[in-house]
């Protein structure tokens, strides 16, 4: 998903702090409620969500500074995610493995 069809002035109204800080929080959080071994059908559902936010956070910060400062108080929420991710996705590779490739793009 491409919300600014690769235009800087298109990432102006998403990468104002009252969106960017929703979605950073809904990522972390989502990375945590797949931890937590939900029902597949909601796993499912969860994952999907999350690679809509990662797919948007990725679109927006490849070309917002704005966006990039006002996600700074995540970096480390968001590191963490990613260290704990890649020891897991290096013992098997699947679904979460893709978010975690993407995970690393945003950062």
């Amino acid at each position: 998903m491409n919300l600014t069809n690769n235009k800087p002035k298109a990432c102006q109204p998403f990468s104002a702090m009252a969106f960017v800080q929703p979605l950073t929080h809904s990522i972390v959080g989502k990375f945590e409620s797949i931890s937590t071994g939900l029902a597949t059908e909601k796993r499912t559902e969860v994952l999907d969500s999350l690679i809509l936010s990662l797919g948007a956070a990725i679109n927006l910060a490849e070309l917002s500074d704005e966006m990039r400062l006002n996600v700074a108080d995540q970096i480390d929420a968001l590191v963490a995610i990613f260290l704990e991710g890649s020891k897991r996705a290096s013992q098997v590779r699947t679904r979460s493995a893709v978010m975690l490739s993407a995970m690393l793009t945003l950062l």
